[in-house]
């Protein structure tokens, strides 16, 4: 009878403990989701000042994100600075028009116009590249593969380059046959290339996007074409939102491609209205559209602008007017950016406003860093790491 007691109460003691452990789980879920929904509807109407080192620099200075540190660069040379504003290196050169690509730990910055291609990642300069013909775009992969779009007199190359500088592939193209490359996207493991050609049909000008794969494939096509896709109206911008998709911006719609072994399109969604601009990140597909033509046009009720946010996969999110004046916007995966000589405006992905600051210096950049509402402000004055508060 007493045995029979015991184990009674065990099974008794052994259901209360798994009760409370379930019970604190559900407590400590239910904190998880509140303090998330908090999150995304916190408004901050200041910031703290973390570190701060004064800025001399002209204001056609250039800055890249690469996770918590950055790249700064312009006509005179490239720096990487750490998160607090501090050169780790520097590295003098002379171009007339820089242009930069980056992704994972490398960073490739052109002279537009002219045949060289310098190659840096956190340590410093990786090499310089001579392309020969005249460089007109670029792009990079996050394994240090890139991808250039280089012209001569006659016609237009794509061609990519490793690290090192040795040549991969050059893919010759011209307005008449295979069209005019008006942009182009690498994949993070550099072996698919998209590109948006212009081309002239029936007297009107179309694009096609052409899919290349440069891997270990079963298709035995030589020019390595994988897909290839025609549109009535021109694409003048292509990326890769993630490893396998590709989103490709049209005048009047955007194009959602799968970029997997056989390519297509997955989501074709027309815009209603002028593209403004237009920002993306892995989570998000990001479009301000023109509501009037100024203001005045445009009621209190619809705003000036309309901003509109859909997932990596074409979903509508988010869609709000406002009348903010930016001169840019930024997308980073926790907030949208914008911003113009001394406003700035931030709004969660559920469209309230998590920020609005009037600066007494003028801005020229304001960058997100990766930890938690924490960003770099760049004014005439200085380089200052804040927090929102």
């Amino acid at each position: 009878m007493l045995k029979a007691a015991k184990e009674k109460l065990k099974q008794i003691q052994g259901i209360s403990r798994f009760r409370i452990i379930m019970y604190a789980g559900i407590i400590l879920l239910c904190i998880v989701l509140v303090m998330g929904i908090v999150g995304r509807s916190t408004f901050f109407d200041s910031y703290t000042v973390i570190s701060v080192i004064e800025n001399n620099d002209n204001i056609s200075e250039n800055y890249q994100v690469i996770g918590n540190n950055f790249i700064k660069y312009s006509k005179n040379g490239a720096s990487y600075l750490n998160k607090n504003g501090e050169p780790l290196w520097n590295q003098a050169f002379e171009m007339k028009s820089p242009r930069a690509a980056a992704k994972g730990d490398y960073i490739a910055i052109g002279d537009i116009g002219s045949s060289i291609i310098r190659v840096f990642n956190q340590s410093g300069q990786v090499n310089e590249i001579n392309t020969v013909n005249l460089l007109e775009n670029l792009e990079i992969s996050s394994r240090g593969i890139i991808a250039a779009i280089l012209s001569d007199d006659q016609s237009n190359f794509i061609n990519l380059y490793d690290v090192s500088g040795t040549e991969l592939v050059s893919i010759r193209a011209s307005l008449y046959e295979t069209g005019y490359p008006i942009d182009i996207a690498l994949s993070d493991d550099g072996k698919t290339l998209a590109v948006s050609y212009l081309y002239i049909k029936d007297g009107g000008a179309m694009t096609k996007i052409v899919f290349y794969n440069f891997g270990a494939t079963d298709q035995e096509q030589a020019d390595k074409i994988i897909g290839a896709f025609e549109y009535d109206q021109l694409f003048p911008k292509i990326e890769f939102i993630n490893d396998t998709n590709v989103v490709a911006y049209g005048e009047s719609k955007f194009v959602i491609f799968s970029a997997e072994s056989t390519p297509k399109a997955i989501l074709e969604t027309p815009l209603e209205a002028e593209i403004q601009s237009l920002f993306s990140n892995s989570k998000y597909i990001g479009f301000v559209l023109k509501n009037g033509d100024n203001a005045l046009e445009a009621s209190d009720k619809t705003g000036k602008y309309r901003l509109q946010v859909y997932t990596a996969s074409g979903k509508l999110f988010l869609e709000k007017d406002f009348n903010f004046s930016y001169q840019t916007i930024i997308g980073s995966e926790e907030e949208i950016i914008l911003y113009n000589d001394y406003q700035c405006v931030m709004y969660h992905y559920n469209g309230k406003e998590k920020f609005n600051y009037t600066f007494e210096n003028s801005i020229r950049h304001i960058l997100p860093l990766a930890a938690t509402n924490t960003f770099v402000l760049i004014d005439e004055t200085a380089i200052q790491k804040i927090k929102l508060k």
